[in-house]
């Protein structure tokens, strides 16, 4: 009998491409084939984001394209969008025959067996730890680790606490168990992933002591993590990146804004005074240390007063990068009562201004390291020479390295001879293994 086949596609962030990874070997192990083609598929699977309009607008189009190609074919949404929409979504689009929520994706395989015919809408909510794994179909040299689910944070314009739920926390035996399993399987590096990592708690584990677990337990070269939340970014937490080289020196802290007014509006529990605070003392600890962040303009009262600050605060902390969105109401928030007051071309502007501000910092920032000799790790081909490689270095920057392709899996030593406001270009002056 010919296996099922299965398209799968992901929105959103790396929380849902670790989620699409255990999807994969969930449907895998239970007798499913995967298929890069859309065309051959018998049932198409989008994992959907909701922490923008823009995310839920493009996942609504694909389910309406699905829906309207010639073959017929069933489709699946899970993830976030689906759990805020849930039986929404069967009314936008009569396709949709399965739709399952951030803590019920996992039953898919099991759904999709049963086959009965009926649609399924499943958005329930799980209070106890998780612990799920993404097993690998292949080999990969970064790879995802998911330690913790769920935000406890409520920030006011943020979805994320109502779609992933409450914070709920990994056994970190089962944590090393998959760094190392993957580490067996070719993986060079790892990222920590949760929606606020330096939250976790396992019983009296906190997040730096769980650093060092994973450092006493593993033999992974590189350890990344992912997302910070400013406000539990500790003294030990920098203690602990500047103990041990395998804790990679990039760190991604989201400011959202350089207002002390709009900061309180957004619930994010700190000053501009003490996220600067924290930087300086980051930066004194690991030096060269990599700071990226993100940031959101035209937030309800925002006035022109506000987004300067955040431009000054741009100017003085000078982030490698920034993710930097205009603001969008996201419905069932606190922040959706307080109105959209913000004019549509005035936070375009305001956006644009930023862009160009940061763009400029970001350039110079990487001109600077011209000339010096990085540790990078090769991962893939460089899209436009397959004779070169791209890779990333400690800090998490792009390299791409002259003639690496013979390298690619390795860690080389590159000597940057150029750059751009987002990559680094080099020569490979050493191979390290």
């Amino acid at each position: 009998m010919e296996k099922k086949k299965f398209y799968l596609e992901t929105y959103g962030c790396q929380m849902n491409e670790y989620d699409s990874h255990l999807v994969e070997s969930l449907l895998t192990a239970a007798g499913f084939e995967k298929t890069e083609s859309e065309s051959r598929a018998d049932i198409v699977i989008l994992n959907t984001c909701s922490v923008r309009q823009h995310a839920e607008e493009r996942a609504l189009g694909r389910i309406r394209s699905v829906s309207a190609a010639r073959k017929p074919r069933e489709i699946a949404v899970i993830g976030c969008m689906a759990q805020r929409m849930g039986d929404e979504l069967l009314a936008v689009n009569k396709g949709v025959k399965y739709v399952l929520g951030t803590d019920s994706f996992y039953k898919i395989a099991e759904i999709l067996k049963s086959g009965n015919g009926n649609q399924v809408v499943d958005i329930s909510c799980r209070d106890e730890p998780f612990d799920y794994e993404a097993r690998p179909s292949g080999k990969s040299l970064s790879d995802y680790v998911t330690i913790m689910r769920g935000c406890d944070n409520y920030c006011s314009y943020c979805i994320v606490p109502y779609v992933r739920g409450r914070e709920r926390c990994r056994p970190p035996e089962r944590i090393v168990e998959e760094i190392n399993r993957l580490e067996q399987n070719g993986s060079r590096e790892i990222w920590l992933l949760g929606q606020n990592v330096n939250s976790y708690r396992y019983n009296s584990m906190d997040f730096p002591i769980l650093l060092e677990y994973v450092l006493e337990n593993t033999e992974i070269p590189r350890i990344r993590f992912l997302t910070s939340h400013p406000k539990d970014f500790s003294e030990e937490l920098i203690s602990a990146m500047a103990s041990d080289d395998r804790i990679c020196s990039g760190i991604h802290l989201p400011i959202q804004s350089g207002s002390d007014k709009v900061l309180k509006k957004m619930n994010r529990k700190y000053t501009s005074g003490q996220y600067l605070e924290k930087i300086l003392e980051l930066r004194e600890a690991v030096p060269g240390v990599v700071i990226t962040t993100d940031i959101i303009v035209g937030f309800p009262g925002e006035s022109e007063d506000d987004f300067k600050r955040t431009l000054e605060m741009v100017e003085k902390i000078e982030y490698d990068s920034a993710f930097m969105f205009r603001y969008s109401v996201r419905t069932g928030t606190k922040a959706e009562k307080f109105g959209d007051d913000v004019p549509e071309e005035v936070k375009l502007s305001r956006l644009d201004r930023l862009i160009q501000l940061q763009k400029k910092i970001s350039e110079r920032k990487m001109a600077s390291q011209v000339g010096a000799i990085q540790t990078v790790l090769l991962e893939e081909a460089a899209k436009h020479s397959k004779d070169d490689a791209r890779g990333k270095n400690d800090g998490g920057i792009n390299v791409v390295a002259r003639g690496g392709a013979e390298h690619i899996g390795k860690f080389v030593d590159v000597k940057i001879i150029s750059s751009s406001y987002s990559t680094l270009v080099g020569e490979i002056i050493n191979r390290q293994e």
